[in-house]
C-alpha cells in the first residue's frame, strides 16, 4: 500500500498520535476552494473496489487473532494493508478494506471511500508485472509512546515488504512505518484500529 494512499485517510485523531509518536512533519495546506464564478475542473475517474479472494502473499484468519491484544490488532492490520495482489485488487487501497474485521465503523467507511486515480507508480509497476507482495512486520515502538488506556492503545510497526511478479520478476523492496491507534468502547470490548499513520 502507498503512503501516499494512507496518509490522504488520515483524520484528527491521527494528527494528535503522529505528534507524540515521532517528531517533526510539514503542515498540511489546504487548496482554496474554487470560485463561484470558475467552474471546477472534472475530477479523475473512479476504481472500482477489487475482487473477493485470497491474495497471493497470504492472508491472516481472523480467527487466529486475539480481539482484547492490541498488539495482535495492530500487526493483523498492518500486514494485510501491505499484502497486495494485482490478480483481485483494483487498487492498493483494496488491501485496506481486506483488514474490516479489525476496522472500527468510522475507519471502515472511509477506506471504503470510492477512491479516485490509478494508485501511483508503485502500484502501476507492480499491474505490469502480474504482481504481488509479500510482508514482515516488526515493533517499532519508541520511547515516550502514550501508554495503553482501557478504551485507547497506540502502536508502532515497521513493514519490508517484498514485490513479486511473473517470470522471477522482483520489485525494490518498500520500508515503512506504521502508526496505529486502537480504540474499544470498554475493557471487555475487542480493540479496533480507528486510524492509521505511514511514515
Amino acid at each position: 500500500m502507498s503512503k501516499k494512499t494512507v496518509l490522504l485517510l488520515l483524520g484528527p485523531l491521527v494528527a494528535a498520535m503522529s505528534v507524540t509518536a515521532c517528531s517533526g512533519g510539514d503542515t498540511p495546506v489546504l487548496a482554496p476552494a474554487p470560485s463561484s464564478s470558475t467552474p471546477p475542473s472534472p475530477g479523475p475517474s473512479v476504481v472500482p473496489t477489487g475482487e473477493a479472494g485470497i491474495p497471493r502473499g497470504g492472508a491472516i484468519d481472523p480467527a487466529t487473532v486475539d480481539p482484547g491484544d492490541p498488539d495482535q490488532v495492530a500487526d493483523a492490520v498492518v500486514t494485510t494493508m501491505e499484502t497486495v495482489d494485482t490478480r483481485i485488487d483494483k487498487h492498493p487501497m483494496d488491501a485496506s478494506r481486506r483488514a474490516a474485521p479489525w476496522l472500527s465503523v468510522q475507519y471502515l467507511d472511509q477506506v471504503s471511500e470510492p477512491v479516485p486515480g490509478g494508485g501511483g507508480a508503485q502500484w502501476l509497476e507492480l499491474e505490469k508485472h502480474d504482481g504481488y507482495t509479500t510482508t514482515t512486520v516488526s515493533d517499532a515502538t519508541e520511547m515516550g509512546q502514550p501508554e495503553d488506556t482501557a478504551t485507547e492503545a497506540f502502536r508502532a510497526r515497521a513493514t519490508l515488504t517484498e514485490q513479486l511478479g511473473a517470470g522471477g520478476w522482483t520489485g525494490e523492496p518498500t520500508q515503512y512505518v506504521y502508526y496505529v491507534y486502537l480504540i474499544r468502547d470498554s475493557a471487555t470490548d475487542p480493540w479496533v484500529v480507528n486510524a492509521v499513520a505511514v511514515g
